[in-house]
């Protein structure tokens, strides 16, 4: 398995998640590439067959939140994802409030299959890593298992 884990950080924080998930997605799972999005060619997301993408929350709380403005313009020039699996994650500081349901509308429009989505508190960029980790791959591989079956077609199936 090809996995791919980009993130956009502006004070560290998103890419010490980035490289936590990395950590724990190596584990035995498959080619790991750790990637910022600055000079990731968009194209080389199709490669994969998994990535985790994340960015830290810009924007205040009362007046709105957002991925950050460079992830937004990356994300915009992606080519179409054809089903690609996605996992979603952002680095917070104080709420992330409903960052990630925007940003899994931006993947989704894209093509991109999400399959999960985590906020990590900046301060414990670890904490909950590993359950963000496990979860994204676990849906990936029934993700597989159903295309796999789809694919086979009624008459390759097995008779349960």
């Amino acid at each position: 398995m090809r996995i791919l884990v980009a993130y956009e950080s502006r004070g560290g924080h998103t890419k010490a998640t980035a490289e936590a998930i990395a950590g724990i997605a190596s584990t035995g799972r498959g080619e790991v590439e750790v990637r910022s999005i600055r000079g990731l060619p968009q194209w080389e997301v199709l490669g994969h067959d998994l990535v985790f993408l994340g960015t830290w929350v810009d924007g205040f709380v009362v007046a709105g939140v957002r991925p950050a403005r460079l992830m937004r313009l990356w994300v915009d020039d992606l080519p179409d994802l054809q089903g690609t699996n996605v996992a979603l994650f952002c680095s917070y500081a104080v709420n992330p409030r409903g960052m990630l349901d925007g940003f899994q509308g931006m993947l989704a429009s894209k093509g991109g299959k999400v399959l999960t989505t985590q906020a990590f508190p900046r301060r414990h960029p670890d904490q909950e890593a590993r359950g963000f980790v496990n979860r994204a791959f676990a849906l990936a591989r029934a993700d597989a298992a159903g295309r796999q079956g789809w694919l086979a077609g009624p008459a390759l199936r097995p008779r349960v």
